[in-house]
């Protein structure tokens, strides 16, 4: 487990991760700004004119010390997978991710020597022989792009099969887009030693949040963020942490939810209770007993 920081444009918020952590509350925007600032540190490659100008520091830590991007691999998972615009593999998509760091050591191959033997040779014709032009003292040449895993990558062009049938996005179900999704992940991870932060922002159903459990655990190295869109069995409340517009709540400190909650509760009870009480509340079976929980988130 490490602990994350996050500083937004709307507060600063931290949690003990262990592989997924899931936003729930009725603070919205700052859910909405959480997964934004986490947009922003792991894609912006410098800060906006906006930030400077108005002081505002968005930035994430881990265990106190910058979360570096630069050795982090990161995905977000569609709610709605749309796999025609993911198959145009696009920055920070799944697919692109996923084939950029499978191809990341095809240059170590002898295929790839062969090719590229090949290719320089095939490239040195053209160039030389049939497309330079000579104009008196002007001249246009052609110059060969190297070949690299990048360019591999322009030339392939990801087809989806459903059943031994070509088919398209539109086919899938909410549930197997997630699958999809995170199947590419789980193999990510098998294969790069970089740690791997994906996040997931939308409607959550038993069958969706038990595939992104399941892939946040297969390594170490990932970590999920689960925005919540809806009311949904929460199972183990450890995972999660609460919005309010005043608070913010990580339910797996037990501590935290006892000096939160503990002295609102309607009734005598123990910690055990006020988390029957939260998971009651995230499952949207609202009642007398647990109404002090929504009145924080």
């Amino acid at each position: 487990m490490y602990t994350l920081t996050l500083h937004t444009l709307t507060g600063t918020y931290e949690w003990g991760m262990r592989h997924h952590k899931i936003l729930f509350g009725k603070n919205y925007e700052a859910r909405h700004a959480i997964m934004q600032a986490l947009r922003h540190h792991f894609t912006q490659t410098h800060t906006t004119e906006f930030l400077n100008e108005y002081g505002g520091e968005v930035s994430v830590l881990r265990d106190g010390l910058p979360y570096s991007p630069r050795d982090t691999l990161f995905v977000e998972i569609a709610p709605h997978y749309d796999f025609e615009a993911d198959a145009k593999m696009r920055t920070h998509s799944p697919l692109l991710v996923y084939a950029q760091t499978l191809l990341e050591d095809i240059p170590t191959t002898d295929t790839y020597a062969l090719l590229r033997t090949a290719y320089t040779a095939l490239m040195d014709e053209i160039t030389t022989d049939r497309l330079t032009l000579q104009c008196g003292d002007v001249r246009i040449t052609f110059r060969e792009q190297e070949i690299t895993p990048k360019i591999l990558i322009k030339l392939l062009t990801p087809e989806l099969i459903k059943q031994d049938c070509e088919t398209s996005g539109t086919t899938l179900s909410l549930s197997e887009g997630v699958a999809l999704q995170c199947a590419i992940i789980e193999k990510i991870a098998r294969v790069t030693p970089h740690n791997i932060v994906a996040l997931y922002d939308g409607i959550v159903t038993c069958d969706i949040l038990n595939i992104l459990r399941t892939t946040s655990e297969q390594a170490q190295h990932i970590s999920c963020i689960i925005n919540a869109h809806n009311p949904h069995d929460a199972g183990d409340i450890d995972a999660y942490f609460l919005c309010g517009a005043t608070t913010t709540l990580d339910c797996a400190d037990d501590n935290a939810v006892d000096y939160v909650l503990g002295m609102e509760m309607p009734y005598h009870g123990d910690t055990a209770d006020t988390r029957r009480d939260i998971a009651a509340y995230i499952a949207g079976n609202r009642s007398d007993k647990n109404n002090y929980i929504e009145r924080f988130f």
